[in-house]
This record gives structure tokens, C-alpha cells and sequence, in this order.
């Protein structure tokens, strides 16, 4: 088996936006925050009922 890898380079804004959102993420769902319905949904999504 062959692993490959791609190495990419960050500056410490980018990662610190990479936290940020992890961290914001794992809040919701640690305080079991709904987000709501977000705004890309269309209406002939199979879940359309349940999150309505």
C-alpha cells in the first residue's frame, strides 16, 4: 500500500480560524444548540419535514 501525502503550509490567522470554528462547533453541540434551518435548504430535500 501506497500512502501519499500533501503538505500544506498555514499561517497562524488561518489556524486560528480553524480553531475558532472547531471550537464554536463542538459548543453547539456540547449545549445541544440547534442551529436552525440554514439558508442553502430546498424544499424537495428528504429531511425537509423533520427540520421545517
Amino acid at each position: 500500500m501506497l500512502l501519499k501525502k500533501d503538505f500544506q503550509i498555514i499561517d497562524d490567522e488561518l489556524r486560528q480560524w480553524f480553531i475558532e470554528e472547531r471550537d464554536e462547533k463542538m459548543r453547539l453541540i456540547a449545549e445541544e444548540i440547534d442551529p436552525g434551518l440554514s439558508d442553502k435548504c430546498y424544499q424537495n430535500c428528504p429531511y425537509w419535514e423533520e427540520c421545517k
